[in-house]
């Protein structure tokens, strides 16, 4: 099962001096980061989001290769 942390748990883990918390929004429903929304609160899978590039298109070759293999 991912481990699921809440959007401000991840902001204050993952950054120094974090983004603000609207940015981090629009970053979880525009896909930037895995995140799922549970009711009216965001939560990112911290578990996925260490394992991705930043790109997505590397990414994607990245996914497609470990479905393949």
């Amino acid at each position: 099962m991912a481990k699921l942390l809440s959007l401000d748990d991840w902001l204050a883990k993952r950054f120094e001096n974090p983004p603000s918390l609207r940015t981090a929004r629009r970053w979880c429903e525009k896909g930037t980061i895995p995140a799922k929304k549970i009711g009216k609160c965001w939560f990112v899978e911290a578990n996925k989001e260490l394992e991705q590039s930043g790109q997505p298109s590397v990414d994607e070759l990245v996914s497609r290769v470990l479905k393949a293999g």
